[in-house]
């Protein structure tokens, strides 16, 4: 039986992916229900094996548009491209080495089909550990959140969330860290409705933070929330005293996840 077909675009921004983009585009083959689109967009990964691994599997799915950026500036930028082009009523993000739960698009359209004052919902998300469970599509909860809570840590990840296309905002151009976070926290401080599915319908396949890709660098991490903080100020979004409390505050976060993650490294040793 043919799957139903919803008016979602997918966005996956991919660089050096080769080893695991197939596994994303999988994790979307295989959803109880079919987005409309999945756009592929390559930020100049200017390898060769990337590139044959992209025109293979869009030789393979008709639903794959692939852009080819030409000159690298980082996945919110790649994002923004996709956007740009989604024809989709609403847009889902998957980063290229993540995946979803197969019911992962079905229950959350639906949710946001069954309340359309929500402009952004996202959900849980844990690291893969081999089992996937069968879900229900209406017995869950639904979170929202509180101001302090939401800027102090960034408590959305980008594979779970779903947002309107016609959200005016966009990831800031060239930001390489943080920029996910900034986004959110602009469409939440301008008054949009952003809500949480109480579901774990995403997956990753490393530690959320010093482990591998752009989250291994702690200090990058830190310097772009620092930067996300200064461009919410700047646009009168928070208070000078609020400024001030969130940027401190970063510094306790940093050196709390180093610690964290020396003591990862050395068990791992043990």
């Amino acid at each position: 039986m043919k799957k139903e077909t919803i008016p979602v675009s997918v966005v996956i921004p991919c660089y050096k992916s080769s080893d695991t983009i197939e596994r994303a585009v999988k994790s979307i083959n295989v959803q109880s229900v079919l987005p409309l689109e999945i756009i592929i967009v390559d930020d100049f990964s200017n390898d060769t094996k990337t590139y044959e691994v992209l025109k293979e599997i869009e030789k393979n799915n008709n639903l794959i548009k692939i852009l080819l950026l030409k000159k690298n500036a980082g996945p919110g930028s790649a994002r923004n491209r996709g956007w740009e082009v989604a024809k989709g009523d609403y847009i889902a993000f998957l980063d290229s080495d993540d995946s979803w739960h197969p019911q992962k698009l079905e229950i959350q359209f639906k949710y946001m089909k069954n309340n359309l004052k929500i402009d952004l919902s996202s959900h849980y998300s844990s690291i893969f550990e081999g089992r996937i469970e069968n879900l229900t599509t209406e017995d869950f909860k639904v979170e929202s959140f509180k101001k302090f809570q939401f800027l102090f840590r960034n408590r959305i990840a980008t594979r779970t969330v779903m947002l309107k296309t016609s959200l005016p905002m966009r990831f800031l151009e060239n930001k390489r860290a943080s920029e996910d976070f900034l986004l959110w926290c602009e469409i939440y401080l301008n008054g949009f409705q952003i809500r949480k599915i109480n579901l774990v319908l995403a997956y990753s396949f490393k530690e959320h933070y010093g482990d591998s890709g752009l989250t291994a660098n702690l200090k990058l991490m830190h310097n772009g929330q620092k930067d996300s903080f200064e461009k919410l100020f700047e646009k009168n979004l928070i208070n000078n005293g609020i400024y001030k409390l969130l940027y401190y505050f970063s510094y306790v976060k940093y050196y709390r996840r180093k610690v964290i993650v020396y003591k990862r490294e050395k068990s791992k040793l043990s």
